[in-house]
């Protein structure tokens, strides 16, 4: 890894570390606080807000982080900078991987540090803080992995782009397709009242292991079964089983996310050390 263009990075991760915290941060506090007020939660009541925004807006960032990293400098004319300096391109790479993973790391710890006070002084505070960590620590480090696999696929993109052109549009297809094939991947689940006599095939069910989202939950082993007495009243009547990834199985999760990571970062390293870039 090469220290000064890991500083260099770092400083145009600056802003965006500083807004995407201070947003979410702000947005989870804020929701979990209002609904405590009208209802009575617990802990689980985080993993839904996690699912439908949270992980959504994180694996966003973790992808564009990834698929803007190595052709940022090629789109402003930068680059010559960093070939004038005695690094190879694969320390390039690994170096900008860290960098992306830092940041990454850096805007869950400061959201899941706002998450856990909140919880700790306003919602909770009869638990203990250490049960508190652990849960809240589960939920987050299970984000964390979502993010790195969004991220891995990212930086695959940049390495086979050779331009900014597009990558944006490319990143919020990946992540919104697999997001939409992980919630359609439920609709078996669904109890036939909700459905108007419209039944789904089981078969839906496998488009979950095309969803980073549901894959890496259910590796996390996380559920809706403990929630509030209201809330669990209203998901009984939903859903047949409220484990809502039991039709995933871990093991094949854990393989095709494993693949997904290692192929898409072998492709970057691979193509990127072959690239021929404009200078």
């Amino acid at each position: 890894m090469n220290l000064t263009l890991f500083m260099i990075e770092m400083r145009s991760y600056t802003k965006p570390i500083i807004l995407w915290s201070v947003f979410l941060s702000i947005i989870l506090a804020a929701q979990l606080i209002l609904m405590d007020n009208l209802i009575d939660i617990t802990l689980v009541y985080l993993s839904m807000i996690m699912l439908v925004a949270i992980n959504l807006s994180l694996a966003l960032y973790a992808i564009k982080a990834g698929s803007r990293s190595l052709i940022k400098e090629e789109a402003k004319g930068t680059i010559e900078y960093i070939y004038a300096q005695p690094i190879s391109r694969s320390s390039i790479v690994f170096t900008k991987i860290i960098t992306a993973v830092l940041s990454y790391a850096i805007i869950l710890t400061i959201v899941g540090f706002v998450c856990l006070i909140t919880y700790h002084l306003v919602i909770l505070p009869s638990l203990s803080f250490e049960k508190l960590f652990a849960e809240i620590g589960n939920l987050f480090l299970c984000t964390f992995v979502i993010g790195l696999v969004f991220m891995a696929v990212g930086f695959m993109i940049s390495a086979l782009k050779s331009n900014n052109k597009h990558t944006s549009g490319t990143s919020l297809l990946i992540v919104s397709g697999t997001y939409i094939a992980g919630i359609i991947s439920l609709l078996p689940n669904l109890r036939h009242p909700f459905l108007f006599g419209i039944t789904f095939p089981s078969g839906l069910e496998n488009l979950g292991y095309l969803s980073p989202f549901m894959m890496i939950s259910s590796l996390f082993e996380i559920t809706l079964s403990d929630t509030s007495i209201i809330l669990n009243m209203v998901f009984s009547q939903i859903f047949i089983n409220q484990d809502l990834y039991y039709a995933i199985d871990q093991t094949i999760a854990f393989i095709i996310i494993f693949c997904v990571c290692m192929i898409s970062l072998s492709v970057c390293f691979i193509v990127y050390k072959n690239k021929d870039l404009k200078i």
